[in-house]
């Protein structure tokens, strides 16, 4: 039987959203870890003392250094699978037995390594299931869902909802730490593509979850909107994956010209203009000037959320 344990990763959360996560997926695992990174209060938390692991930081060190400790611990504990999910992401009662045996059935064919199998997720905040984006071998394009196809390759899986066997870390490694918190879970899977694995979004599992604060459509597109740091993060990591020459080269052009449709619509057409361009004019400087080994300039890292 394998044991399959779940990561959260908690900061300042709303109690009723978490309690309402954790309900969703408590029965489907062994066991929830869960990392928190400094909140101010976890007071209000339901879970069951006999399949919590609770682990408080010292200062918020991000998704990513968070998500590896959970995965270091839940290792620790015999884990054969992991599974993230997010403080405000609500599971149906299927995904995790549902993902768990797309995940053997594809492991079982010839020639498929299988780096991570993930949900598709409605975004609250419009109700809209989320499209693809994906390298066709010319471009980087939008997929819209078809609940036609029951599973899907994709270039990456969103982190919340997604399932990986802890194998699997032994050859791709770890989340980046250094990202913080954007582009964690697309770096991880292209990573994980240059060492020959495929992921996977199973269409049969739609996850409610929440990105950003708001959606405002522009022009046609419908842009999320979140706190005026993270797109510090948004750009900052978009230029070091640019600069990283592993990566999928179309992959890296993406990045890099995402960079440049950021700026007007975040300086233009939302709230807090003057200190989203500080933080947008702060990511594109400390991209450029860190090299591609982020562990050596951790005296960059000092915006914290």
């Amino acid at each position: 039987m394998e044991k399959i344990i779940a990561i959260l990763v908690t900061y300042n959360p709303d109690i009723k959203k978490l309690n309402a996560a954790i309900a969703s997926i408590t029965h489907q695992v062994d066991q929830i870890i869960i990392i928190d990174n400094h909140s101010k209060s976890l007071s209000g938390v339901r879970i069951n003392d006999q399949k919590k692991i609770i682990e408080k930081l010292d200062s918020n060190m991000g998704i990513a250094f968070a998500q590896n400790i959970g995965i270091s611990r839940a290792i620790k504990h015999n884990a054969d699978y992991v599974f993230f999910m997010d403080q405000d992401s609500v599971f149906d009662g299927y995904t995790v037995k549902t993902l768990l045996q797309n995940h053997k059935r594809l492991s079982g064919k010839d020639n498929i390594k299988v780096g991570v199998v993930g949900v598709a997720y409605k975004d609250t905040n419009n109700k809209f299931v989320n499209h693809i984006w994906r390298d066709n071998g010319h471009k980087i394009e939008k997929i819209l869902f078809t609940p036609q196809d029951s599973i899907v390759e994709v270039d990456f899986s969103i982190s919340s909802g997604s399932l990986f066997a802890t194998n699997v870390f032994d050859t791709v490694g770890l989340m980046d730490a250094g990202l913080f918190i954007d582009l964690v879970d697309i770096e991880w899977g292209l990573r994980a593509q240059n060492y020959g694995y495929k992921n996977f979004q199973v269409n049969q599992c739609i996850m409610q979850h929440t990105i950003g604060e708001k959606k405002i459509n522009l022009f046609g597109r419908r842009i999320s909107v979140h706190n005026p740091i993270r797109n510090y993060y948004l750009i900052r990591n978009s230029i070091i994956l640019f600069k990283r020459k592993n990566l999928n080269r179309r992959w890296r052009m993406h990045f890099f010209k995402r960079t440049f449709l950021f700026f007007p619509v975040y300086s233009l057409f939302v709230e807090e203009r003057k200190k989203r361009i500080h933080y947008m004019l702060k990511g594109f400087w400390d991209g450029f000037i860190i090299v591609r080994d982020i562990s050596k300039h951790k005296k960059l890292f000092f915006i914290r959320i």
